[in-house]
């Protein structure tokens, strides 16, 4: 499978750049694990016009004016991903949609377009995602298990939402 560039870029920003760097499969893999994050992230999201916690910016700034900083960098990122879940499990949209739009703003000054490795939904996957919302609907559980473990023997990962079921491609060395 081929590897999402965001995440070689990830990872040089994780290193500092005075550091030797390592690349290889398995801190390749670690940094797609890591965007999975960040895409999961921006597929969950509100949409709309939130401003970003500017204290949250000022901190970046901070670490990124430290010698570039930028593995502190990172680590905030990944630190205001798990707060804006929890913010988002919550129910809190007003802080959940603040911490978004910081991670979407640090995501940006790095070059991480957040949701970019999103895959297009080819015509026979959203068919199948119909049929298994259908078959849920109409309680045929069966039928449901059956076409995700068809999805995910075609390389995506299921999940259901109230909205219905969703899909993203599975990264290289993802489990379903």
């Amino acid at each position: 499978a081929r590897t999402d560039p965001r995440a070689y870029r990830l990872l040089v920003l994780q290193s500092h750049y005075r550091a030797p760097l390592e690349v290889g499969p398995v801190t390749i893999e670690r940094a797609e694990r890591s965007l999975g994050k960040l895409d999961e992230l921006a597929r969950r999201a509100p949409q709309g016009g939130a401003a970003p916690d500017s204290a949250v910016i000022e901190e970046f700034r901070a670490h990124m004016d430290d010698d570039l900083g930028t593995p502190a960098a990172t680590a905030l990122l990944f630190d205001l991903v798990g707060r804006a879940n929890a913010a988002l499990d919550g129910g809190d949209l007003t802080a959940g949609g603040s911490l978004v739009a910081a991670v979407s703003e640090i995501a940006g000054a790095f070059g991480l377009e957040l949701g970019a490795g999103n895959e297009r939904i080819d015509d026979e996957t959203a068919r199948l995602m119909a049929e298994r919302d259908a078959a849920r609907a109409s309680r045929d559980y069966a039928r449901s298990d059956a076409i995700r473990d068809e999805l995910a023997a075609n390389g995506w990962t299921v999940k259901d939402t109230p909205e219905g079921t969703t899909v993203h491609r599975r990264r290289s060395g993802s489990a379903a």
